[in-house]
């Protein structure tokens, strides 16, 4: 009954089907070269991978007025980003792990490379290692220790298709297109084990915050979850507690304080949109604000009340929430 009464509750939101937003706005845009799949931002810079344009480099400063100021184009399909210092780490599908030096935002220039077999799709940084979610070989662990030599040195095969990765301390969590949420054991990056899992759940990407983990779903025929909330107390046992409403196919999530922004490519009846979820209860999440984007929403980061929004060919949105 209880699960009832939160689908019923977030549904409310989907039932103003001919309004395209709630309390969000947007502010501001810079289109892209190929196809935004991914964003993460660092102090005045947003950093998108830009499928087959690899790294594209924009200034949102002035959130009205987004401008592309550097690129570097990588030989794969760049899916993921993530930023650890000077240098931006892409998952760049077939061409691996790339590593590029940001020191110079209007010339970004690649120092290193790591390619072992798989398709690279999403990654994360934490501390003198990059762990990558591969689309064909689970969790993927590379040394950046010295960034123009990385190296892999440990790797956990999930049997399925991991989309989006998340590191917490000494645990990876993977969204798996097959199984759900999955529990890696990384505190000894050379032999990662698998430790819990929960689904199964069409999985596309996660973000961890405290003692619980956001996963979006997807469904590629008929309709999926767009947020469900999964109790990692105890990383061998993760628990769900709730979900948000129906959805086609949700993508990207980030979680900033008592927030939780989704990124919707397609949202049935209505166009694509950009979600934000009060989870200040994680056992109730309430939608408070969504956002109808001209583009597929795939991918989101958050600074401020700002979201930035990878929107597939409509490239990078800037997306104001002032509920």
């Amino acid at each position: 009954m209880k699960g009832l009464i939160v689908i019923l509750g977030l549904a409310a939101i989907v039932s103003a089907a001919q309004a395209d937003s709630l309390d969000c706005r947007l502010v501001g845009s810079c289109g892209t070269p190929d196809t935004a799949n991914g964003v993460t931002i660092s102090g005045q810079y947003a950093y998108v991978a830009d499928g087959g344009s690899g790294l594209r480099v924009i200034d949102v400063s002035d959130p009205e007025r987004p401008q592309e100021v550097g690129y570097f184009n990588t030989p794969g399909c760049a899916r993921g980003v993530a930023i650890a210092g000077s240098h931006a780490y892409l998952a760049d599908a077939d061409s691996g792990l790339r590593v590029i030096d940001i020191v110079n935002p209007g010339s970004p220039q690649e120092v290193g490379y790591c390619v072992p077999p798989g398709l690279a799709w999403d990654v994360v940084v934490e501390g003198s290692h990059a762990y990558v979610a591969d689309l064909d070989a689970g969790l993927r662990i590379i040394d950046v220790s010295d960034p123009s030599h990385p190296q892999e040195v440990g790797q956990c095969d999930t049997l399925d298709r991991d989309r989006g990765v998340a590191v917490v301390g000494t645990h990876a969590y993977l969204a798996n297109e097959v199984s759900g949420l999955r529990v890696i054991d990384v505190s000894d990056p050379q032999q990662p084990q698998e430790v819990g899992c929960c689904g199964p759940l069409a999985a596309s990407d996660v973000a961890v915050a405290g003692h619980y983990a956001y996963v979006t779903q997807y469904a590629a025929l008929g309709y999926a979850i767009i947020l469900e909330v999964i109790d990692v107390t105890d990383p061998q046992n993760p628990q769900w507690v709730a979900h948000g409403p129906a959805s086609g196919y949700a993508s990207g999530v980030a979680v900033t304080g008592s927030y939780v922004y989704v990124a919707d490519e397609f949202t049935f009846p209505v166009e694509p949109r950009l979600w934000v979820f009060d989870v200040s209860n994680p056992q109730d999440p309430q939608g408070v604000g969504y956002y109808g984007t001209p583009g597929r929403a795939r991918g989101v980061a958050v600074a401020g009340s700002y979201a930035s929004v990878a929107a597939c060919d409509a490239g990078l949105l800037i997306i104001e929430f002032y509920g």
